[in-house]
């Protein structure tokens, strides 16, 4: 606890701006967060360490969740460029069915298939040689 006449430290002024006790905690973020220092502040020191000090604890659950934040916006964005690509396979699809139906002769597509993440020619489509 501190003084009124003390700065509050790391962990008390996280808390005095996202909790108030009219409105609760201002996200479930916050307060998981702040749960969790709580859980760590208290957490007993095996004899010989060094006790982890607020501003150890604080950056422990502040950077484990600005990980998280990004984390999720790389999956989103990961997300985002799967379902693009299923919808422009289908596009592609669609073309080369309007093609071999007017007889023009196109080759097939060929995707890698998901996580393979080598580049052999195997798997990439081949040109068509003397469509003539």
């Amino acid at each position: 606890m501190r003084k009124d006449d003390q700065e509050p430290n790391r962990m008390d002024f996280f808390k005095a701006t996202h909790y108030s006790n009219n409105k609760e905690w201002t996200t479930v973020e916050a307060k998981t967060a702040y749960e969790k220092m709580v859980e760590l502040r208290s957490t007993l020191v095996e004899e010989g360490a060094k006790p982890k000090t607020i501003d150890d604890i604080m950056d422990e659950v502040l950077d484990r969740i600005d990980l998280e934040k990004h984390l999720k916006n790389k999956e989103d964005e990961l997300n985002a460029c799967k379902s693009n690509f299923e919808v422009l396979q289908t596009q592609m699809d669609a073309m080369r069915s309007a093609l071999l139906a007017a007889g023009i002769q196109v080759p097939p597509l060929q995707f890698p298939a998901p996580n393979n993440t080598s580049n052999s020619s195997s798997s990439r489509s081949q040109p068509t040689q003397n469509l003539d």
